[in-house]
Parts: structure tokens; sequence; C-alpha cells
């Protein structure tokens, strides 16, 4: 009886230890199969601040074999082997925290539930954690990518600071340059060198200019003008014609006797000219002009200072004459030969340039333009130049600085007046030619100056009035890259 009842112990135990270790294999077996989703997946949850331990077994646990005989092995209480112990008798234990994720409610795979009111998995210790995947980079090629220079090394402190800035170059670096045909050179280029592969000796680096046929030089004649002689004249005739402020019906012209450059005497006693001062105080442009009668000074060796009221007079004076029938056709003529354009302010510019711009006749004086020279008068280095207009001939005269000794030439213009040249002396000091019109209006003049100044500049400048020929001679003056004119009068 007592057998059986020993037969049947064992027979229970067997049982239950059979039960624990299926249990065990069917909760590992139950856990592989569950499946994790992405670690990006989670819902990060604030982690709690206790971890759970759970008591880990240090002892192996052995077969089901040993398990059995164990049974009916007495225990030898003086043996030297330590006695082995089961999962179900006694354990050692080593806490080990384990990790809390927090996870979200979907659905897992396999055939374990996961209850919706649990939102955090304890997973054991020693189960493998899920890894984010990782990307695979592709390595540089490395000739793309060669390697960075490698960072000099610093000098060694016995070395002075200056010798880092004296170092010489090696001498390859720079060879010697080639020496021209005939001439030693005082180093032999290395070998290996640019330079050691030169042409001989008889070729030239400058390519050769093929000769070119010689010709004689062209005469002003054979040069292509700007505009053709038979223009001049034509547009010379429309200027007269369209000269509708002439005041030569209020000149009268007193020539008296005819006398020669080279002569000493006085042929003409009374003055060269009588104005109606009351008619042609009318002619606007004519008191414009008059005002600027006193802007200037007359040697060419002091400084001209223009005050902003003079420089109101020429701008007033300049509108005047570019508002005139005569000034406009000049333009139009101009703007035709590319000179200007049809924008009214490169007209003004012209004029101002031309005629008002200051320069020096010497010694870096500026004390010199062209209008004071053509219509007024200027003294240089004790000679009297300019003075080609007749109304500041007779305003002077009138003044008595000017003494008229007789007319060496003249040319009729008929109703339009006429062209003289006369013998004169400035507060003594004589100018045996000078040559101006007589009566014509002061636009007409500066028109037809403007127009040779541009077209014939330092030449002959033909034009005619009723059949009657004659020309006009201009001299540009250059001062810092600009043409200004030097002098301009009639002459026939």
């Amino acid at each position: 009886m007592l057998a059986k009842n020993v037969v049947g112990c064992v027979f229970v135990i067997i049982l239950l230890n059979l039960l624990s270790n299926k249990n065990a294999v069917g909760q590992q077996s139950s856990l592989s199969q569950l499946s994790y989703p992405n670690i990006d997946d989670y819902v990060v949850r604030p982690r709690p601040t206790t971890t759970s331990t759970e008591a880990t077994p240090t002892t192996t646990k052995k077969s089901l074999f040993s398990s059995f005989t164990g049974l009916f092995k007495k225990s030898d209480k003086s043996s030297t082997e330590q006695p082995t112990t089961t999962s179900t008798t006694s354990t050692t234990t080593t806490a080990k925290p384990t990790q809390s994720i927090p996870i979200t409610q979907k659905p897992i795979l396999g055939s374990t539930t996961v209850n919706p009111k649990v939102d955090v998995l304890t997973i054991p210790p020693n189960y493998p954690r899920p890894t984010a995947p990782t990307s695979t980079v592709k390595p540089a090629n490395k000739e793309a990518f060669p390697p960075l220079p490698s960072k000099p090394q610093s000098p060694d402190s016995s070395v002075s600071l200056a010798s880092l800035f004296t170092t010489k170059k090696p001498k390859d670096d720079f060879p010697p340059l080639p020496t021209k045909p005939g001439q030693q050179s005082g180093s032999t280029p290395t070998p290996g060198s640019p330079w050691t592969n030169l042409p001989p000796p008889s070729v030239t680096f400058v390519p050769k200019v093929p000769p070119q046929a010689t010709s004689t030089p062209s005469t002003p004649s054979d040069k292509k003008e700007i505009a053709s002689d038979a223009e001049l004249k034509e547009l010379s005739e429309q200027l007269f014609t369209k000269d509708t402020n002439s005041p030569n019906k209020f000149v009268t012209a007193n020539y008296q006797g005819r006398t020669s450059t080279q002569a000493r005497t006085d042929e003409a006693p009374n003055a060269l000219l009588q104005l109606n001062e009351n008619e042609l105080s009318k002619f606007d442009i004519i008191e414009k002009m008059r005002l600027l009668y006193n802007n200037y000074e007359q040697d060419t060796l002091v400084h001209e200072y223009v005050t902003p009221i003079e420089k109101k007079e020429e701008n007033e004076l300049i509108d005047a004459l570019l508002a005139t029938s005569v000034m406009r056709q000049v333009m139009i003529f101009l703007q035709r030969k590319g000179i200007v354009t049809p924008d009214p302010k490169t007209h003004k510019d012209l004029l101002k340039q031309i005629w008002f711009t200051l320069y020096s006749r010497g010694q870096g004086k500026i004390g010199s333009s062209g209008f004071e020279h053509v219509f007024l008068h200027e003294i240089k280095n004790g000679t009297v130049i300019g003075l080609h207009n007749w109304l500041y001939f007779h305003d002077v005269e009138k003044s008595g600085h000017i003494d008229y000794k007789g007319y060496t030439k003249k040319l009729d213009l008929g109703n339009k007046g006429s062209i003289v040249k006369v013998r004169l002396s400035f507060d003594n000091i004589d100018k045996p030619s000078n040559s101006l019109f007589i009566g014509t209006s002061p636009e007409l003049e500066m028109a037809l100056y403007t127009l040779c100044f541009e077209v014939r500049q330092d030449k002959e400048c033909p034009l005619s009035y009723s059949g009657k020929d004659f020309y006009i001679k201009t001299y540009a003056f250059r001062y810092h890259g600009k043409n200004m004119i030097g002098s301009a009068y009639p002459d026939f």
C-alpha cells in the first residue's frame, strides 16, 4: 500500500513538472508570435518613475529525465558535491529592470489579443527588441571626392618668422625668358622647360601687315564734306530771306575814303556808323546782346568771373536766338546732318559750348570765349583781336575808343546790309584789317557763324545772297577736349 502511494506521488510530481514545462514553452511560443509595429508608430507616453523587477533563476533547469531519476537517489549529506535544486524548490533571484513601451491600439498579429484597456506592454528582458530599419548609404566615389590636402604642419619654433616669407621658389617654377636673336642668354633653360623648344630666330611673333599701296595725300577739296557748296549757298539764301527782323534800314554806313592795310593816314575823318537808337531799342535781341557788353575783361590774361546775373543774361540771349526763324532753320539743317538731335536741349547746349565756354588764350588764364572775341573785342599781347560785330563797333566808336581810318573793300548785300573790311585803331592800337557785317541782325550773324563752324571748321564756308557770293572763315579753339569758336568773320 505504501508503495502504491509513493508511485502515485511520483506520477503526480511528474505530471505537475510536465505541465509547468509545457506552460513555460507555450508562453514563450505565444510571445514569439507577437508582432510589434514600427518604432516610429509608438505613441510616446511619460515613462513611469518606478520600474518593476522580475525574478529570474540563476540555476540551470534540468531535463525531464534528470528530474525523474533524482527522485530515487538518496541525498548524501557528507558528499562534497553541492545539491542541485529544481525550479520548483528554491531559486536565487537577481533584479533586472524591464522596459515598458507604450503602444497604440493597433491589432497585433498572432493568436494572442491585447486587451483594449491595457496600453502598456511589458517585454521580457531576454526578448529581442525591435529596431528601426537603417538606410544603407552608398559609399562616395573616391574620384568625385578626392582627399583633401593635408594641413601643413606648423613650423618649428626654432625657425624665424621672417624666413617663412623670404623663402625663394625653386628655379624650375619660373623658367628663364627667351632671349632676342643675336643676344647672349645669361642662363640656360632647364630640361623640360617650356622655353626649350623655341622657334628659330627668324620667326617673329608679330603678324606681318601686307604692304599697302601708297597714295598721295588728299587735298581738302578731295575730302567729302558734311554739306556741299550748293547746299550751303541755297541755305544761306533762305536764311537771308527769313531774316524778317533785319535792322538794316535803321543803320547808316559812312564809308568815306578807301585805304590799305599798310597805310598810315586817316582817310575817314567821320564816324563809320550812325544808328536810329529809338528804333533799334525795339529789337529784343539787340537789347539782350547789349546787356552782355560789360560782362567781360578785354585783356585775355585776366581771369573771367561769370556771376549768376551774367549767366542768366547769357541764357536769355540763347533762348531768344533759338526762337528766331533763322536759327531754327539752321538747327533743322544740322539735325539732318546728324550734328544735333530733335531735342531742343541739344540745340541750346551747342550754342552754349561753342559761344560761351570760357577758355585760355595763354598763360593758363581763363579769359576768352567765342562770343567775346567775335561780338566784342579782346586785347592780346598789346594787339586788338576780334571785333567783328557792327553793333558793338558803333557803341565803342561812339564812346571814343575806336578811330575809323577808312575801308579797304566792301560788298553790298542790298536791303540786308553789307560786308566791309576796314582799318582802325582801338585806344591808339592799330588794327590794319578788320572784317564785319553792317546792318544784319544778330540772329542772322549767329546762325551763319554756327552753321559754318559745324560744317566747314577752319575752312572757307561758301555762302551767297541775291547771287552775290562771299564766305565765312571760322577757326576752332580746342580746350579740354572740346571745340569752341576761336574766331569767325565774313570775307569775299
